[in-house]
Formats: C-alpha cells, structure tokens, sequence
C-alpha cells in the first residue's frame, strides 16, 4: 500500500525511521523519480521533505497503515 507523509523536522525522520525497521517487509520512499530505502536513515536524510513524500509499504497488511498516521 502507498501513503503520503509530512515530515516537520529531523526528529520526525528520525522516529519514522525507527517504525520502518521495526515492520517486517521492504518500506520504499519515494519523491518524484527518487526511490530510497526507507529502513536507510542516510537515504531518509538525502530526500527533499519541503512536500509530502510518498511511502510504499511492501505488504499487504493495512493494519500497519496506523503505525503512521502520525505523519499522513
């Protein structure tokens, strides 16, 4: 499943990335043609945060879409 996220400051990144590495499936961020791996922190920095990214979540699990509505 995809979503959009908002970060507000490297804080945000920081616990967003932390949510990631604990799902148990691939998390891809995405902004325009630029992929990265979420579970990667330094990946997560390079991206342009100004707009929502967009993340895909590799399973089919909805239930997971709550561990990020801190960030829809």
């Amino acid at each position: 499943f995809e979503l959009k996220v908002k970060f507000s400051n490297v804080e945000d990144i920081e616990e967003f990335h932390k949510v990631v590495c604990r799902i148990n499936c691939d998390v891809d961020a995405v902004k325009g043609s630029y992929v990265v791996d979420a579970k990667s922190f330094m990946g997560l920095l390079t991206m342009d945060y100004s707009t929502p990214i967009t993340v895909i979540v590799h399973s089919p699990n909805l239930n997971l879409r709550k561990e990020f509505e801190k960030w829809f």
